[in-house]
């Protein structure tokens, strides 16, 4: 279960987050899982909400300039 909890901050907001899983956990497993939310959470979801990129799976197209004819 994953929960994503805002709370305002001054001139900002505060996300708190927090997953369980339920059963038998390999700690291998554990640690990847937790490195998999850190990405998701601190690097792809965090971009998208102060610049608006969308990354991983199907990001956002750099720019291109297409000549006018």
């Amino acid at each position: 279960m994953a929960t994503f909890d805002l709370a305002g901050s001054g001139a900002g907001t505060v996300l708190r987050f927090s997953f369980r899983a339920i059963g038998v956990v390999d700690a291998a497993v554990g640690e990847a899982m937790s490195r998999g939310w850190a990405e998701l959470v601190q690097t792809r979801l965090k971009g998208l909400v102060e610049t608006g990129t969308r990354l991983g799976i199907d990001p956002d197209e750099p720019p291109t300039i297409k000549p006018v004819r």
